[in-house]
């Protein structure tokens, strides 16, 4: 369902010089992301799921620095896919 977009963010990745591995793990946040929405397709996802999937996380007890890259992979996606 999402691997055009993937394969889309890992080209996008190449282009910008970041690492493969950069990529798998923008590929695997997102994928969390993906799975707190329930799949909702790219079209439906808004701006107020990304907020309140972050907060959630940093609510949970995860650090600010695993929120900021679980929010850099969204914005990633968004903005060069």
């Amino acid at each position: 369902m999402y691997e055009k977009y993937f394969n889309k963010l890992r080209e996008e990745c190449l282009i910008r010089n970041r690492s493969s591995r950069t990529a798998d793990t923008y590929i695997n946040n997102i994928r969390h992301f993906m799975k707190w929405t329930g799949y909702k397709p790219m079209e439906d996802l808004s701006l107020q799921d990304a907020r309140s999937f972050i907060l959630e996380k940093r609510n949970s007890g995860l650090s600010s620095a695993t929120c900021n890259f679980y929010n850099s992979s969204i914005c990633f996606l968004y903005k060069h896919v």
